[in-house]
């Protein structure tokens, strides 16, 4: 597909940005560490930066079909929406003015239109994360014109939760000029565990309101508060759920294969999800807290709501997180590719579940396919592909008490058949066989990241790593036993930057 793009992007970038998340620490939350300067940049400022900068994505790591900044460091995707058939991805970006929202459209959730700075930092007043909305109603009254506005709800770190809103496609932002909309205590104390951030705003359909949920500490209890507004101007605080943390989600999705039967909420933080109830004003949770993927790299995940197919779908995506920057690269961190939810029912009840969105098939070139063979023991069978960015898919039926190998550009992906555990780069998970005694598994590969993915979505795992760029070959081994190969699909991946090495706002 022929995306003709316009990458923009400010000029200077006066210092880096610090590590912004703790690695799985809660006692160390995680959150930008900007570096800010103790002025205001008035938004015209950042736009003629942006029209002054060219940015390459041919350098030599650059992630070929994840999402990345053009230059700078970013990190956890905001206001997520869906608005005439564009998706729009907010993100927190440094580029040496303080924390700021980038922005990003697309119409395939592929190829990516890079747009000026939505939201600027304000002095040592950094944007940090938030949520957008589409007020079809106008019940804030902000639309000014045959556009509905979109409304964004995020944190302005050390003053509140803030409104803006934009009546041109999310082009250009406006504050309102009653912020904060939401100030609570220990907002100017800039404090990881103790000041309130990050706001998810839904609609919820059976009480007619607005619902943000964001993090916040009550009575010493770090959770998700719950508060209710007719207009998102004027919020009232509804509960409050412990044991939650930052990034807050909400959602509803059906169970696969029950048609007509219930519903249930999804709620979600930066690295974890629960399954419950909630009628607008309370969430009770059903069953315990899981992990969402168990990777080393998964956090900060956000979702849209696709309404365009028949039932409707939600996507997610999140930051794909490390704790270096490549050695010379223009570009820091980057963001998962989408992968599309669902909810399974299993023994151990109902589980989430995450797989590419099949989108991604547009950008396969060549394809190699091994079907119906039997990989002997100590034996190896290799792919006629060979590339630095690859989707395969392996449908396995493995001996019992077998194991084998996956080698993925010098990555070995392992499973044991008699522990049930899927292991790679030092991370293992707990994945038994389907009910056919088949192990199905979905991996894309790409320059600095390895997502794995286990029977349908029910255990991924997400990992950066710096791959070698000669090792571009994949390799099925059996290292204890026979196991039949139903199929091994190897695809190469075209790069969504394809023929756009200098890319300039005109």
């Amino acid at each position: 597909m022929k995306n003709i793009l316009s990458l923009v992007f400010i000029a200077r970038l006066l210092s880096p940005l610090a590590v912004l998340h703790a690695q799985n620490v809660p006692q160390s939350p995680p959150g930008p560490n900007l570096a800010l300067t103790p002025r205001a940049v008035p938004l015209h400022a950042y736009e003629e930066a942006y029209r002054e900068q060219t940015a390459s994505y041919n350098e030599p790591m650059r992630p070929q079909f994840h999402f990345t900044a053009p230059k700078g460091r970013m990190n956890d995707p905001n206001g997520l929406l869906v608005y005439q058939d564009e998706f729009h991805l907010f993100y927190q970006f440094n580029q040496g003015q303080g924390g700021c929202w980038g922005h990003a459209v697309s119409k395939d959730l592929l190829h990516w239109e890079h747009l000026p700075v939505a939201l600027p930092a304000q002095g040592s007043y950094p944007a940090f994360s938030g949520s957008v909305v589409l007020d079809k109603d106008n019940t804030a009254g902000f639309q000014s014109g045959t556009d509905k506005a979109l409304v964004a709800l995020y944190t302005r770190w050390g003053k509140g939760q803030y409104l803006a809103y934009s009546n041109d496609r999310g082009r250009t932002w406006k504050d309102y000029e009653s912020n904060p909309v939401i100030a609570l205590p220990n907002d100017d104390k800039t404090s990881w565990p103790d000041s309130a951030r990050d706001p998810r705003v839904i609609w919820h359909e059976g009480t007619k309101r607005w619902v943000a949920i964001l993090y916040e500490k009550v009575d010493g209890k770090g959770g998700f508060g719950f508060f209710s507004s007719t207009d998102l101007k004027q919020w009232t605080f509804e509960s409050h759920l412990p044991g939650f943390y930052v990034c807050p989600d909400l959602f509803q999705l059906p169970v696969q294969g029950e048609p007509g039967g219930e519903q249930p909420w999804v709620i979600m933080d930066w690295e974890d999800y629960g399954i419950g109830t909630f009628d607008g004003h309370r969430f009770e949770m059903q069953g315990r807290k899981r992990r969402l993927d168990a990777g080393n790299a998964y956090s900060a995940n956000q979702t849209w709501w696709d309404a365009s197919g028949k039932e409707g779908r939600r996507v997610q995506i999140a930051w794909l997180r490390s704790e270096k920057q490549v050695a010379g690269a223009p570009f820091d961190q980057q963001l998962t590719f989408p992968c599309q939810l669902s909810l399974q029912r299993q023994p151990d009840g109902i589980r989430l579940c995450r797989s590419p969105i099949p989108e991604i098939s547009r950008l396969h070139t060549d394809e190699s396919i091994e079907k119906a063979k039997t990989l002997l023991a100590t034996k190896s069978l290799s792919s006629l592909v060979e590339n630095d960015t690859l989707d395969i898919s392996l449908d396995i039926q493995p001996s019992d008490g077998g194991t084998f190998s996956l080698l993925v550009r010098g990555i070995a992906i392992d499973y044991n058949v008699r522990n049930k555990l899927l292991s790679f780069l030092g991370n293992t998970a707990s994945l038994p066989l389907m009910p056919d005694g088949h192990l199905r598994l979905r991996i894309l590969v790409d320059r600095l990241s390895v997502e794995v993915f286990g029977n349908n979505g029910l255990v991924s795992m997400t990992s950066y790593a710096e791959l070698d760029p000669k090792m571009r070959s994949v390799f099925l081994r059996s290292l204890q036993g026979e196991h039949l190969i139903h199929e091994l699909r190897v695809a190469k991946i075209e790069s969504i930057w394809k023929g756009m090495s200098n890319l300039k706002q005109q």
